[in-house]
């Protein structure tokens, strides 16, 4: 897969993740987006471990207020046989009314699993200034 078709690719898939966050529908985000042995290191929570611990991240999210999630990728590349992809990314969490509620930056890990992509570990925190 070629730099242009990796990108692309990533883009489709943070717009499936942003479609089921504005749903609310965190579960079915962790199930089709992540691997069933995922983690999580979020800001605040212990690491969350596999599918369940994810949805319990993304769901005080949206209780806190989150309608949805901005990206915009800075840095990606894979492994020689693309099995791993790594995703350096910073973030804009957003109200309803479109209002910021916060900005920060990522780290991910994405593993192929049966030709498929998932993310397997996703690190992210706040900037402070």
């Amino acid at each position: 897969m070629s730099d242009a078709e990796l990108k692309a690719a990533l883009e489709d898939w943070l717009k499936k993740f942003q479609e089921f966050f504005v749903a609310s529908d965190t579960e079915a985000l962790a199930e089709t987006l992540f691997t069933a042995d995922s983690t999580m290191l979020a800001p605040g929570f212990e690491v969350q471990h596999k599918r369940e611990g994810v949805a319990r991240v993304l769901s005080e999210m949206k209780s806190a207020g989150v309608h949805n999630i901005l990206f915009n990728i800075h840095d990606f590349g894979s492994s020689s046989g693309g099995e791993l992809v790594f995703q350096r990314s910073s973030y804009t969490m957003v109200k309803a009314d479109g209002s910021t509620i916060e900005v920060g930056k990522y780290l991910a890990v994405i593993k192929k699993i049966d030709g498929a992509y998932f993310y397997y570990s996703v690190c992210f925190n706040k900037d402070t200034k």
